[in-house]
């Protein structure tokens, strides 16, 4: 064990369960996007997305392919989602789409309510179903430290199947720091909601350190990986997929 990084957690967070009281579960929601946005994790991923969006904005379109499409895998309350689909029609010169997949029933339907002009798809994202290469960039916000690491493993190989151009991951980097942080927050910020106060300490247990992120996105087949730390919670990740023809997972 690490002085600097604890034991990781595979422990079912609160969330991760079903039969919420849905307006118990929006409002937890909310406070996870809200403290991602107040914290940088959204600006981390703006600017893994500025970073690739030049190179793909200068390609052909592919045949049959209308606009940009943005996939959300994990999307929560679709909050995330949906700003960076803004912020990327001010930038493509020409329409988004903003797909958002999560598994869980009551969090889809409380996503639906809250941002229903993306696309909601209900399904797991080690399974996802959608074509090959079919959206040019997922992004993954807070989701990945929700699996083991096999399902991670899994999940990450998904993304890069369907990924025509990059895959942008931010997440809790594990530190005892950290985990102390969530705690405070838990007991003052979020001591009114019983979900984020129990799951927020979980959550940062539960996550990666650069080199295990690093580690995961190689081993999933994912080629040119960038992870950067994003102060002061996060990781933030960019790669691309393989090469079509090569073999995957």
């Amino acid at each position: 064990m690490s002085l600097l990084a604890p034991e990781r957690l595979d422990a079912q967070e609160l969330i991760d369960a079903t039969g919420h009281d849905l307006a118990e579960l929006r409002e937890s929601l909310r406070q996870v996007a809200r403290v991602d946005r107040l914290l940088g994790g959204e600006r981390g991923v703006r600017r893994a997305l500025a970073e690739v969006l030049a190179p793909v904005l200068a390609e052909p379109a592919d045949a049959g392919v209308d606009g940009f499409t943005l996939l959300d895998v994990g999307a929560g309350i679709g909050e995330v989602a949906d700003r960076l689909a803004a912020w990327l029609r001010g930038r493509v010169g020409g329409p988004v789409r903003a797909l958002a997949v999560d598994a869980h029933p009551d969090v889809v339907a409380v996503g639906r309510a809250e941002t229903p002009g993306l696309q909601w798809i209900r399904a797991d994202g080690r399974r996802l179903p959608l074509p090959d290469r079919s959206v040019d960039v997922v992004v993954c916000v807070l989701t990945l430290h929700h699996f083991d690491r096999r399902g991670a493993l899994r999940l990450l190989s998904e993304m890069a199947r369907v990924a025509r151009h990059r895959v942008i991951l931010s997440d809790l980097e594990r530190s005892r720091a950290h985990w102390l942080g969530a705690r405070v927050l838990a007991a003052t910020l979020w001591s009114g909601n019983r979900l984020t106060r129990a799951d927020a300490p979980m959550s940062v247990l539960r996550g990666w350190t650069r080199p295990e992120l690093e580690g995961l996105l190689t081993e999933a087949g994912l080629v040119d990986v960038r992870v950067r730390r994003h102060l002061p919670w996060r990781l933030v990740a960019s790669a691309g997929p393989p090469p079509p023809g090569s073999d995957r997972r």
